[in-house]
Order: C-alpha cells, then sequence, then structure tokens
C-alpha cells in the first residue's frame, strides 16, 4: 500500500490566535526554499514542545540551536511513514550528537502527542522514543515550509541557510557527514504536487525544433519524486499529460484500466503469474511495513510513466496506450477477467444470541486508531475498556466487511481474500477484535461469538491478471498470499 500522507493545510496566523499563546509570525518572514536564509525574527519566535517523561509544554526557539545543523521533520501521529522513519532520524542525531539536531513538528496538540509518545515507550524496544520530543500545535514552521504532504523535512544547515528540502530515507550517516564537513551532500530534493517540468526534454537546446511534441517514456524510480498519479490538459498547446511516479508494476496496470471496476483496487484483487510476485506489487515486509517504505526496494521495483498526447485522445484511448507501453517494457501482458477464486463469506447463525451494543456513537479502531478513508483524519483513542487495541463499537457488520476489503486498511488485515457480507445483518455492534487482524482462526473465532460464521467458498470475480512473457506456471492452483493470488508452487517456505 502506497501511502501520500497530505499535510493540513495551515491556517493563517497572528490577531487573536496570538492572545491564545500561540505566536504570529512578522510580516518580514516569508515562504523559505532551498538557499534562503533564516530570517532573525524566525530564530527568536517561542515555540511549544512536549518532551517524553515531562508534564506541560517546554517553550523553545531555534536559537537555542544556533550553529547546529537542523533537521525540521514535519510528521503526524497517522502517517505511518512518518512514524516508521522517526527513529531513523533519532538514530542519526546520536550519531552526530555535537553538531545535529533533530526537530519533530507536527500540527497536532500536545495532549495527542504525549499520548502518543506514552504509548511508543511502552512499547519501544529500540530506546529512542525514551527521550523523543515534537514542537506541537504549530503553524509557524508549517506556513513559512509550505508541504503538501508529509513526511517533509528541511535541513538548516550551520550558516543558518536552508540546505534541502527532502524526506527521511534520503538522508544518512554518509550524507550528513559530508554536508558537516564540506557544506554539500547528495540529498534529492523532495518534488510533490503537478510537476513543472517534463520526464524528458530536448536533447538539441542549440537549435529550435518546429510542431508540436508528443511522446511516452517509462522510466525507473527516481530519487525525491512523492508518489503521483496526474492528468493535466492544456487547450491553450492542444495536448494533455499524464504523469505517473514511484509506483510498482501492478499499480502502474491499474492506472491503466486493468483494475476491477467500481472497486477500490487492492493486491487480494490481482493474479501474478510471474516468477518472482515480490518484483511486481507493493506487500508487507515482515517487519509490517510495506516493500514502498524500503529504499532499495523502491528504487528497484518501483517506475514512473508519462505522456504527452493529444488532446482529443479519450482516456479510454490514453489507458489502451499506456497499457501496451508497459507490455512491452516489462515483458508481460496484463488482462481484466472473470476467474474463481477463494474469497470469504459471512453468514448469520441464529443459534447464537448476539449482544446488541451498548455505544452511542460507530467508532473503528485499528491498532489504537480511529479508522478513517482520509488518513488525515485519524486519531489515536488507544485501546478500548477491554483492553482490545483493534475493534468496533456501534457498526455494522457489512462496515466491517467494507474495511476489510479497503486498501487503506490492508496494513491492519494483511491479506485476507476478497470478503463479502450475505449475513442479512442489519443491526449495529460491539466487537472486541483479535490483537492480530492477519490471525484468521482468531477473527473467526471471535466473530463466532456474534452469532456469524465465515467461510472459505470459491467465487468467481473480476481479477487482473499479471502474465510474465515465458513465464508457465506448473500448477492452476492458486494461493491468496500478500502479493495477492500467485501459483502454489511458486509459494515460499
Amino acid at each position: 500500500m502506497f501511502c501520500v500522507c497530505l499535510a493540513h493545510a495551515s491556517q493563517p496566523l497572528g490577531g487573536p490566535g496570538a492572545g491564545n499563546g500561540v505566536s504570529f509570525i512578522p510580516d518580514s518572514i516569508k515562504p523559505l526554499t532551498i538557499g534562503d536564509t533564516i530570517p532573525q525574527d524566525l530564530w527568536n519566535i517561542p515555540l511549544q514542545m512536549v518532551q517524553a517523561g515531562q508534564e506541560g509544554n517546554t517553550t523553545v526557539k531555534l536559537k537555542d540551536y544556533k550553529g547546529k545543523l537542523i533537521i525540521l521533520d514535519f510528521w503526524a501521529t497517522w502517517c505511518g511513514p512518518c512514524v516508521s522513519e522517526m527513529p531513523h532520524l533519532l538514530k542519526l542525531q546520536r550519531l552526530f550528537s555535537d553538531s545535529l539536531i533533530v526537530i519533530p513538528v507536527t500540527d497536532q496538540a500536545a495532549p495527542t502527542i504525549s499520548t502518543f509518545i506514552q504509548r511508543k515507550k511502552d512499547s519501544d524496544t529500540t530506546g529512542y522514543w525514551a527521550d523523543f520530543s515534537s514542537l506541537t500545535s504549530d503553524k509557524i514552521l508549517h506556513s513559512v515550509f509550505p508541504n503538501q504532504g508529509i513526511p517533509h523535512t528541511v535541513i538548516i544547515n550551520q550558516a543558518g541557510q536552508v540546505a534541502s528540502v527532502t524526506v527521511p530515507r534520503f538522508l544518512n550517516r554518509e550524507n550528513i557527514h559530508n554536508l558537516l564537513r564540506n557544506g554539500y551532500a547528495y540529498i534529492p530534493k523532495k518534488r510533490e504536487g503537478r510537476f513543472e517540468e517534463t520526464l524528458l526534454s530536448p536533447t538539441f537546446k542549440d537549435v529550435k525544433t518546429y510542431g508540436k511534441t508528443y511522446y511516452s517514456c517509462i522510466t525507473g524510480f527516481t530519487d525525491g519524486f512523492q508518489a503521483v498519479n496526474m492528468e493535466y490538459r492544456d487547450t491553450s498547446r492542444n495536448l494533455q499529460r499524464i504523469t505517473v511516479s514511484g509506483l510498482p508494476i501492478t499499480y502502474l496496470y491499474a492506472i491503466a484500466g486493468m483494475a476491477p471496476k467500481k472497486i477500490k483496487f487492492t493486491a487480494n484483487r490481482q493474479i501474478l503469474l510471474v516468477k518472482q510476485p515480490e518484483k511486481y506489487t507493493n506487500y508487507l515486509m515482515d517487519d509490517g511495513q510495506p516493500a514502498s517504505q524500503d529504499l532499495a526496494w523502491a528504487r528497484k521495483n518501483t517506475f514512473n510513466y508519462e505522456a504527452i498526447l493529444p488532446l482529443n485522445l479519450s482516456k479510454d484511448e490514453w489507458k489502451k496506450k499506456m497499457k501496451m507501453d508497459l507490455d512491452v517494457f516489462f515483458g508481460a501482458t496484463a488482462t481484466l477477467e472473470k476467474r474463481k477464486v477463494k474469497c470469504l463469506i459471512v453468514r448469520r447463525n441464529d443459534n447464537i444470541q448476539r449482544a446488541k451494543s451498548r455505544h452511542q456513537q460507530p467508532v473503528v479502531v485499528l491498532n489504537g486508531y480511529t479508522y478513517n478513508k482520509d488518513i488525515t483524519g485519524r486519531s489515536y483513542l488507544g485501546p478500548a475498556a477491554s483492553g482490545a487495541v483493534n475493534y468496533i463499537h456501534q457498526v455494522k457488520i457489512r462496515d466491517l466487511v467494507k474495511i476489510c476489503n479497503d486498501p487503506h486498511a490492508g496494513l491492519s488485515f494483511g491479506f485476507l481474500p476478497p470478503t463479502f457480507d450475505e449475513s442479512g445483518l442489519d443491526d449495529y455492534l460491539d466487537i472486541d477484535l483479535p490483537n492480530n487482524l492477519q490471525d484468521f482462526t482468531a477473527l473467526r473465532s471471535i466473530l463466532k461469538q456474534q452469532g456469524l460464521d465465515i467461510n472459505e467458498e470459491e467465487r468467481e470475480l473480476d481479477m487482473m491478471v499479471v502474465r510474465e512473457n515465458g513465464y508457465t506456471p506448473a500448477t492452476d492452483s492458486l494461493t491468496c498470499t500478500k502479493f495477492g493470488y500467485i501459483p502454489t508452487n511458486n509459494l515460499k517456505p
């Protein structure tokens, strides 16, 4: 699952906000970018910080760290990549403790961050969260360093200049060392939103080229590009531009029209008849993180696609062209087919009495966070009174089934087959789900207590089928895995 964590828009500052303990930005401070010098006024603005193991807030100023290499890391508790990459930054701070300071920055309120820090400390085995601190309720730095998505990382050098705008995954011991020693390091610039430049440009720049230029291209992973899927129509130049960046093969095929219609594309709706399925799709690694978070994997297995095409080409036509390009480039063929696959079917068992909900408000909590299709709408709620970290209150079973099939919940539910509700049940329920949502046996046992049976059955479904040229599976048998459905003989021990 690819996650582009969109940041909340910063609100105007000053005036009434200052009366509530929120500093305002002097008119002299404007949004900054690479090469700009930090204004003196910004160094002196008080900022609110919470620290692990400390009650209440601490007021700090950027000038407290002047002369060091400063990493401002914009994050939020609901942003999976932000949280997973935080220990990496904290490790760098320990390595360069005399000359580097990492300052996490969030617009979330202090109580939310304090609760989050305590939870991370309780389950932490690395020690990095024990002395964690973060600026909270921030609007100032969000306005000075605007961004369209998080994580978002700003580096201020010892001379007080913005040295880089990037993301944590591109920072390592070598480039921090080079920055400190030489004042320069290869740190890819973060590019997000609509790319102003095309992926390709004319080679012969010393002469004029006449007439329109149309093209399509596929390139490998490009450092700094954030995952985007953009369609842009330019009526003045009679062209349209399609740009997709940082996605694996199956995701590109989905954009090219090979995903089942009217459902959210997820791994359990694809069949991979390929030698190495781990090269074709994003999946959960052994540590529970998506493969896309691993930079080495992303550099090998994600790609960019761009096409500059005539404006009158229909969406179906450019998708057909994109699919042809992908087939040629990857040596594979994708089709949309009806195939019989094993699914999970939920039915009611009226021999068991169901307990009605005791709650007034509907809530779904996965791993302590409220579930929301919009990840920016998630918040940390913590365990239920029973201690369960995954639970539903005042929720219908059909809504739980929808969440099981939602790719945005994939990090929690793992690789369940397509799941369908045929219970006909309209009651609101309270259910404590298994702590490990990928434990199907435990999930079945818990649903059984609610008078619900969940069983595996074959159903004919629309599936994306990707066939690698020259590969013939030894068996027609398919098994649902974290990569999707793959030939059973292709399973690895």
